[in-house]
């Protein structure tokens, strides 16, 4: 699915239990099952736990963000939280200071 199917022992070396990604999303052919799940390397023992995002590649933090995520995540019914990064997409632009007051709002009013 875009990545080198190793990725999971590098990370498991480098002690990474976490990968995030929206790459996997941007087919418009083949639309990938899952948001949230256990990537395991052709060694069948290294894991990493992948998620991909679902509100888009640079997140504004707004309201309409956060529930366009919520409708996509798939795993809603196992796992009750998304992740909605935030930031300014290729170049580690990072989270505005606004972005970031309004994600504090936004975690308050759920």
């Amino acid at each position: 699915f875009g990545y080198s199917q190793c990725l999971p022992q590098i990370f498991y070396l480098a002690e990474i239990p976490n990968f995030f990604t929206t790459k996997i999303l941007w087919s418009t052919i083949t639309k990938f099952p899952h948001n949230s799940f256990v990537w395991t390397g052709p060694d069948g023992e290294s894991e990493v736990l992948a998620h991909l995002g679902v509100a888009g590649y640079s997140g504004k933090v707004s309201l309409k963000e956060v529930i366009i995520g919520g409708r996509n995540y798939k795993q809603a019914d196992v796992h009750n939280e998304v992740l909605c990064p935030s930031g300014y997409g290729d170049g580690g632009g990072g989270p505005s200071e606004d972005q970031i007051e309004r994600s504090l709002r936004l975690q308050t009013s759920f």
